[in-house]
This record gives structure tokens, C-alpha cells and sequence, in this order.
């Protein structure tokens, strides 16, 4: 019952504003370039509605009895870290999804920072 808990309100989906050809064909004519135009590049391609919607869910990550308030990848991308109202921190191996390390944070109320 649990997993068909939806909190999502039901609002229309945004329009699609960011068109991967019209992008690609600005930087062939020159109209986009250089590394001063990747990060740009990069925002409208990650947050673009067609993007979103090719995500697909790799795991379901239990190891808090709190909802997470707090996720932090390392620089390598290898490991992230989740905090919770339980007050535990839980570092994860990103590729299998399992947890690595579990400990108490010390923490007298809920963790809003990993």
C-alpha cells in the first residue's frame, strides 16, 4: 500500500521548451561555443521535460526509518550519503544501491545537511 502512495498533486505537465536539434544546430553555426556554452548546454538538456521523463528508477534505498531530508554525492560519484529524521547517516555505494555505512550523527533532531 505503502509504494502506491503518491504525494505528486495533480497538475498539468510543463510544455516542452528545449529542443535538442535547435540547440545542437545553434552551436554547428557558431551561435553556441566554447566551454562558456556547455554549462548551459548541460542545464537545458538535463532539465529538459523529455529528459525527466526517460529517468527510470534504479533502486529503492531502505536503510532509514525517517524520510531523508538530505543527499550528497562524493566527487567521484561513487558514493552518496543521506541524512534523515532518524538521525543516522547512511553512506551508499552508488552502483549496487547497497548501503556501506550506517552510523547515529550525533545529531538531537532531524539532519538537514549530508
Amino acid at each position: 500500500m505503502e509504494d502506491d502512495y503518491d504525494p505528486t498533486p495533480p497538475t498539468p505537465a510543463p510544455a516542452y521548451k528545449w529542443l535538442v536539434w535547435r540547440e545542437l544546430t545553434q552551436r554547428e553555426y557558431g551561435r553556441r561555443s566554447g566551454a562558456a556554452h556547455l554549462d548551459p548546454f548541460r542545464v537545458g538538456c538535463y532539465g529538459s521535460r523529455r529528459m525527466v521523463e526517460r529517468l527510470e528508477l534504479m533502486y529503492k534505498m531502505r536503510a532509514h526509518e525517517g524520510c531523508v531530508n538530505a543527499l550528497h554525492f562524493n566527487a567521484a560519484g561513487t558514493r552518496l550519503a543521506s541524512g534523515s529524521d532518524d538521525l543516522n547517516v547512511v553512506v551508499w555505494d552508488w552502483a549496487t544501491g547497497e548501503p556501506v555505512l550506517k552510523y547515529d550523527s550525533g545529531h538531537r533532531s532531524n539532519v538537514f545537511q549530508a
